[in-house]
């Protein structure tokens, strides 16, 4: 797709021809519009909503995507769906807490023209509808995050856009995604200008024409003193009226000096980033000094604490700034002027968590590492700072109000031991600041509103470098030299690291005797990825037992030896862990409780049977280990030392790389292997039925396969079999016989013979080629006849 870089007109943008819906989602195009916006951006946060009235909830959803098209496969299904797909167009997540960076200032033109907004030469210009407009001005990292909202508002009151494009969260359509309101209309770019170096605020403000100051001249108060918060206003009597902005008393005192140093610190724990963060300092100090008479000194000295925090904070910069903004509040507020008082530090502050020192509620924030958390009809108490480090082998522990409270109880009085502990406690289960919690999830897409996310992603930092040893292990070892199934394992892991909130809907089940590294693979290579999130079961009782709570925390779950022959049981709830939503979770002494199921199962055994597969099983590739590596000692050590010393980390970085446009994770090979372990897992009457039709006789005493058959005499064949080889299960009845004989072999035609007074049913059989080729149908896939013979 071309883009012009000549100065865009709105009457060639009109005219367009991207009216046409064309017949897909442009994938490219998305792509292209998030690597403009941010180049260097790993992820992307976006939001969809139904486009139709009344709203379909259930296309509501927040998801994070990549630049990647592979990644943008939810927001398409969610877009043919009639979902309208946006993005979150500044960078750090779908709060205004969560943004940390402004990377563009953009107006919604909402039926207002486009062209005075073309003063200013725009970055990228998107078409959303017919006749509406998305402008869009790349700003470079050290716009401020105070000032975004003021210029998105004046930008709507200069050019009439739409006023609710403002918060910092706001979310606009995604490129290469159809609006669905009335006829399906592709939005797509129209304009982009790439060889425009990222706009400063000033060149915002000046280029625009908008009516405010400028980054380094005076601004108004954006945070009065009537707009403290209640818990701070209240320590201040009435003070003057200074037009719409209430001057408060705050008088210099000991108390009062630690409680405003407490705020800066708050506000900026890390220190003054730039310019504007120091002006958003000093002129509220300045105004101290100013309206309440603090010492020059102590405000000064406050500042300094604060903005020395960086390297290289710039002394003599900060002088001739402290300065200028004791001259700029002493002269507005002789004019009656609004100005940048202390209220705004304490608002800041307060947005960041911070309470007025010796208030109840600021005793309270020593719990912050306790919260409160909803189990079905329960509430329990939770430790968040253990719930941090949750993991398979630490499971996150959920307490009674009895076990929490005196937990919390032992910390109140390590803090303050002259405290009244209990009294403490009781104040804070009722208060309403306390974090509450109404469930657990391990989500890997992203936190659920009121929910407590234990996902913790990859155990290692990917890094590109190389890992043959890890590489050859997997293809040559793993997957036997197979390039197809080595095709599909690598595809099946990168779908792990990439979309681990997609659940596959395959296992992996490793054969192989010991020693052919089916451990290596499956705990060192795979669970190192997430080790976190890694469960090694070595006995079926965690998942049949009656508590499952190990399956919480975890991704990964590595089946050895846990699931043997003939367990149906077990198998079952394999079975559901690979492919149901959700799960049913039991831990002792708490309630019951649902979760999404992400999980990858990974099983491995050493016997020549190793689990219970159906004969249409979709769900396990099975893969039988090469033994060409067993009791090579040194080849061992040397792959330990290339997934510890940096393998993993290089094998993670290409997992995260690798192309899954055209990988389908459900459609797995079927390798000979997987047949062997159907045909083993077999019932007593199917099985039967495989040993008559590789011996060619319908009964033991029949001399060839032809014509027709009694059911009496073939029922009793079968029983007689079973018995003979000792099967140890409740043998079927006559009637169960024929259906399930039926089943498998559905040629079969039904007929009675004999006289009239001695009639028998019985069955008409096919051609022993027609009845082979019936059972592989149901087994799904090919028998070599010929071997099992």
């Amino acid at each position: 797709m071309n883009y012009t870089t000549n100065a865009p007109t709105a009457a060639t943008i009109a005219s367009s021809h991207y009216d046409v819906a064309p017949p897909s989602v442009d994938t490219a195009e998305a792509c292209k519009f998030l690597s403009i916006l941010a180049p260097q951006a790993r992820e992307f946060h976006t939001r969809t909503f139904d486009d139709h009235k009344p709203q379909n909830l259930a296309l509501s959803r927040n998801l994070k995507v990549s630049n990647f098209p592979d990644s943008l496969k939810p927001l398409i299904e969610l877009n043919h769906a009639g979902a309208g797909v946006f993005i979150v167009i500044n960078e750090g997540g779908q709060q205004s807490r969560d943004i940390t960076r402004v990377r563009a200032i953009f107006a919604d033109t909402d039926g207002a023209p486009l062209e005075p907004l073309l003063v200013l030469k725009p970055h990228v210009i998107i078409k959303s509808s017919p006749g509406n407009y998305h402008v869009y001005w790349l700003v470079d990292d050290s716009f401020p995050l105070s000032r975004f909202t003021e210029i998105q508002t004046a930008i709507a009151d200069k050019y009439e856009t739409d006023r609710a494009v403002k918060d910092l969260p706001r979310v606009l359509r995604l490129p290469g995604f159809y609006h669905q309101k009335g006829t399906p209309f592709l939005v797509r770019m129209v304009e982009s200008n790439l060889e425009l170096p990222r706009y400063s605020i000033d060149q915002i403000i000046n280029g625009l024409s908008l009516p405010l100051g400028v980054a380094n001249s005076t601004i108004n108060d954006e945070a009065p003193m009537g707009e403290i918060p209640r818990h701070i206003a209240a320590l201040f009597p009435p003070g003057e009226v200074l037009g719409k902005q209430t001057i408060h008393t705050l008088p210099y005192t000991k108390e009062n000096r630690e409680m405003v140093l407490s705020a800066a610190r708050a506000a900026w724990p890390d220190g003054i980033p730039d310019r504007d963060s120091f002006y958003q300092l000093g002129m509220p100090l300045a105004s101290l000094v100013v309206v309440n008479d603090w010492p020059e000194t102590v405000s000064r000295e406050i500042l300094d604490d604060v903005a020395s925090k960086p390297a290289g904070a710039n002394r003599g910069h900060n002088d001739s700034e402290w300065a200028c903004y004791l001259v700029g509040t002493s002269t507005r507020y002789k004019n009656g002027e609004a100005f940048l008082g202390i209220g705004s530090l304490f608002r800041r502050a307060t947005e960041n968590g911070w309470l007025r020192p010796g208030t109840a509620t600021e005793k309270l924030s020593g719990l912050a590492r306790f919260g409160l958390i909803t189990l079905g009809s329960k509430v329990g108490i939770v430790d968040l700072e253990q719930a941090k480090e949750a993991s398979t082998l630490k499971p996150l522990n959920i307490y009674s109000r009895d076990d929490g409270g005196f937990l919390i109880q032992r910390a109140i009085a390590a803090s303050n031991p002259q405290a009244d502990s209990a009294k403490e406690f009781r104040s804070w289960w009722r208060a309403p600041q306390t974090n509450m919690f109404y469930g657990v999830e391990l989500n890997p897409s992203g936190t659920t509103p009121g929910y407590l996310n234990i996902f913790r992603g990859l155990s290692v930092t990917s890094q590109q470098g190389s890992y043959p040893l890890i590489k050859s292990f997997i293809k040559d070892i793993v997957c036997a030299g197979s390039t197809e199934y080595f095709n599909y394992l690598w595809g099946w892991m990168a779908h792990l690291i990439q979309k681990p909130a997609e659940k596959p809907g395959v296992s992996i089940l490793l054969l192989g005797g010991q020693g052919t590294g089916k451990g290596t693979f499956a705990a060192k290579i795979v669970g190192g990825l997430y080790a976190h999130h890694f469960l090694h079961l070595q006995s079926d009782a965690a998942l049949t037992g009656t508590f499952n709570e190990a399956l919480e925390s975890s991704l990964v779950v590595f089946a050895d030896e846990a699931f043997f022959s003939g367990d149906r049981r077990a198998a079952n709830i394999l079975k559901a862990v690979e492919t149901e939503s959700r799960l049913q979770i039991n831990v002792k002494f708490q309630p019951g409780r649902q979760i999404t199921s992400y999980h990858r199962i990974i099983a491995a055994s050493n016997n020549t049977h190793a689990a219970y597969v159906e004969e249409d099983d979709r769900r396990k590739f099975v893969l039988r280990l090469s033994e060409a590596r067993k009791g090579d000692f040194a080849y061992w050590r040397a792959l330990d030392a290339e997934i510890n010393g940096g393998g993993l980390e290089a094998l993670a970085f290409d997992l995260q790389h690798h192309d899954l446009t055209d990988f389908e994770v459900r459609e797995r090979p079927k390798s000979s292997e997987l047949m062997r372990q159907k045909l083993a897992s077999l019932d007593v009457v199917p099985k039967w039925w495989l040993d008559r039709l590789t011996d060619a006789r319908p009964t033991k005493t029949a001399l060839d396969w032809s014509g027709w058959v009694s059911s009496d005499v073939l029922f009793s064949d079968c029983i007689e079999w079973a018995r003979s080889i000792g099967v140890a299960v409740r043998l079927p009845s006559l009637r169960d016989f024929v259906i399930t004989l039926k089943t498998h072999c559905p040629l079969l035609t039904t007929k009675q013979q004999g006289t009239s007074n001695n009639r028998k049913r019985g069955f008409e059989l096919p051609p022993i080629d027609q009845c082979r080729a019936a059972f592989e149908d149901v087994c799904g896939g090919e028998i070599d006849w010929e071997a099992a013979q």
